[in-house]
Formats: C-alpha cells, sequence, structure tokens
C-alpha cells in the first residue's frame, strides 16, 4: 500500500520538516497504540516550492506479535495518518482481508 502526502514551503525562508507516518490497527486481538509511527522522512524546501512524498507500507509494517508468539497479520480495518507529529487530521482507511 502506497500513502502520499503534498507538503508546501509557504514561507519566505528555506524550510526543513519530519513528515510522519503513523498507523492505527482498528480492532486487534492484542492491545496495540493508538497510533504507530511507522515511517518518517525529512524534507527540505525552498520558498514557495513544494514535494510529494511517498511511504509504502507492506505487510510486515501491518504485522503485530500476535498470540501464538509469532508476527502475524491480521484482517481488518487500518488508518494511516501523515503529517507533522501524532496529532495529524489528515488520514485515510483501508481493510485488509484474507
Amino acid at each position: 500500500m502506497q500513502a502520499a502526502v503534498e507538503v508546501k514551503n509557504t514561507g519566505s525562508h528555506k524550510g526543513e520538516t519530519i513528515v510522519q507516518l503513523y498507523l492505527r490497527d482498528e480492532f486487534s486481538e492484542k492491545t496495540r497504540p493508538v497510533r504507530e509511527l511507522k515511517a518518517f522522512r525529512r524534507v527540505k524546501l525552498a520558498p514557495g516550492k513544494s514535494k510529494v512524498i511517498a511511504f509504502m507500507l507492506g505487510p510486515e509494517d501491518l504485522s503485530c506479535y500476535g498470540a501464538e508468539n509469532r508476527w502475524s497479520l491480521e484482517p481488518g480495518d487500518f488508518t494511516v495518518f501523515v503529517g507533522l507529529d501524532s496529532r495529524v487530521d489528515l488520514y485515510a482507511s483501508f481493510t485488509v482481508v484474507e
């Protein structure tokens, strides 16, 4: 799965920030974080410039250490959040099926 966001420097000086991607498993059998940091990228932009930042999520990013004492991927609903910190409002949901 790919998640992408466009970042723009709206200021008058060169800027640098870190774009973060968080994941939430909506209905896991195991207790998981509400928002789990899965990836981040440092971005440098000149004034007025923008750039699309893309993240790839694979099965290993969606998996957790399960009841059988091994990593497993449970089918179900996930939400991905992308932004500058964990309080982001930019999100999308998807479903993993068996």
